[in-house]
């Protein structure tokens, strides 16, 4: 899908990651992608009990900050949870040394608190309001992909680059076997 950011469209993906190295059955990734298909930002969460999410991670790339990104995703979350899984509170830990996710989380409606020393964000999600701020971003319908899948995709194209990297001959080798093969075949 596509999302409007205040600096144009971006690509938007939501992934339900079931690798079993999270105890919770129901986590998400939303990652946004350059026109490149490289990662600019992403939220992992995952559906609590009694109607809430839990934020794990929010993060931007440093040459990606500041585009509107992180707010973008947050919207597609947050559009998501409360559609599909009726959700209507979000909470996470939060690291008071990052002074752009206090601003982040201030400019998106977050609470700050502190409890025994640990800092925490929530936030009352009203389903209403998101749809309204949501829908008109959204292009698209919001399609939940296979994160191991994503993976395996993702460490396949790397192997590949490795070795064109590795053997920069390989793929025009690789063409003249195919040509004569073709060839052979057509005679």
């Amino acid at each position: 899908m596509l999302v409007k950011t205040p600096k144009g469209k971006i690509e938007v993906e939501l992934y339900k990651d079931d690798a079993g190295l999270n105890e919770d059955p129901l986590f998400y990734r939303v990652i946004a992608f350059s026109k490149d298909k490289q990662e600019m930002s992403h939220i992992n969460f995952s559906i609590q009990p009694r109607q809430r999410i839990w934020i794990y991670h929010i993060a931007t790339k440093p040459q990606f900050q500041h585009m509107g990104l992180a707010t973008a995703l947050s919207k597609v979350m947050e559009y998501f949870v409360t559609t599909v899984y009726n959700v209507n509170y979000a909470e996470g830990k939060y690291a008071p040394s990052n002074d752009y996710a206090k601003d982040f989380y201030n400019k998106n409606d977050y609470e700050i608190w502190v409890d025994d020393y640990k800092h925490y964000i929530s936030k009352s999600l009203d389903k209403q309001k998101i749809i309204q701020e949501a829908k008109p971003l959204i292009e698209g319908e919001i399609e939940i992909k296979d994160y191991q899948e994503y993976k395996r995709q993702k460490e396949s194209q790397k192997i590949v680059q490795n070795l064109k990297e590795r053997y920069p001959n390989i793929t025009q080798q690789e063409q003249k076997i195919t040509d004569v093969s073709v060839s052979k075949q057509k005679s």
